[in-house]
């Protein structure tokens, strides 16, 4: 049977099917119904991001990180962390604490550790006791708790054009939108992120659906 579905999978996927490429990574990622092969697993991850797969990324990145690829797996990881996956945010969270494969950034480290021990995955969760819980920001101390960084990905002259790119950017939870009317144009803004990186790294994520995406400060919602 598994043949079967396996063999149906591989017809579907080269005509453009970006589910079906992310299927059969996970299937030789993971050895359902095939022999484990990392390198199919990375082949196919990478169609299914190409062909659009927002659930790839992360499957992506962390198939790189595993075959050794570090420096090439942190974009992906990167991407993946900002949807919410725990595993992405682990594993990024330990490159930045580390500063290996990436610039050093032990606060957004913690901060990611941190999310994916929240979510529920056991090894951030062993990490977290060891390396110490996030410490909250000075600056945020002196604010609103859920303001957060925030960034703007577009003034719009109508709420309707700021609405339907909310809809098409669909950020994992908790990231929620503002639309702010100044009394000419309605400016799309998002958050809360953790830390500055977060919302940069949201930024380079939507570029092509918001090139004039940029950070915000932390500031009353």
């Amino acid at each position: 049977m598994l043949a079967l579905v396996l063999t149906g999978l591989l017809a579907a996927a080269p005509a453009g099917d970006a589910d079906h490429a992310y299927r059969l990574g996970r299937a030789y990622k993971t050895g359902a119904g095939v022999p484990l092969d990392p390198a199919k697993a990375e082949r196919w991850f990478e169609k299914a991001v190409q062909l659009g797969s927002a659930k790839g990324e992360a499957e992506y990145g962390l198939v790189l990180y595993q075959n050794g690829k570090q420096r090439e797996a942190v974009p992906w990881l990167r991407k993946g962390a900002v949807r919410g996956d725990r595993r992405a945010q682990y594993v990024l969270g330990t490159i930045l604490l580390n500063g290996v494969y990436a610039p050093k950034d032990e606060d957004q480290g913690r901060q990611l550790i941190a999310h994916a021990a929240k979510a529920g995955l056991p090894a951030a969760a062993e990490a977290l006791a060891v390396i110490g819980a996030p410490l909250p920001s000075p600056r945020s101390s002196a604010r609103p708790a859920a303001a957060g960084w925030r960034v703007q990905v577009g003034a719009f002259s109508s709420r309707a054009n700021a609405e339907r790119l909310w809809a098409r950017l669909k950020p994992a939870p908790p990231l929620v939108p503002s639309f702010r009317f100044d009394g000419r144009l309605t400016h799309l803004q998002i958050g809360p992120f953790d830390s500055p990186a977060a919302a940069d790294a949201f930024c380079r994520h939507v570029r092509d659906l918001s090139p004039d995406c940029f950070r915000m400060a932390p500031g009353p919602s």
